[in-house]
């Protein structure tokens, strides 16, 4: 996956956020879904930095089926 940021940061406060993601997160599916609307907990098992090159990552998720 790769992410574009809003401005450069520092690669630390960079690790730090995405540490932030792991684990237990919420998610309702979008409004034009063809599956009933409530909310559903997924869970993002890592998340591993591979390259960061001034406003971008390059990411390596594991996560559970179905998350968006």
């Amino acid at each position: 996956m790769v992410m574009q940021l809003h401005e450069p940061v520092s690669e630390e406060r960079l690790k730090w956020a995405i540490e932030n993601f792991i684990g237990k997160i919420y998610q309702k599916p979008p409004l034009r879904s063809s599956v009933k609307r409530t909310i559903r907990v997924k869970t993002i098992h890592y998340i591993e930095l591979l390259e960061y090159n001034g406003k971008y990552a390059l990411m390596r998720v594991g996560c559970e089926a179905g998350t968006t």
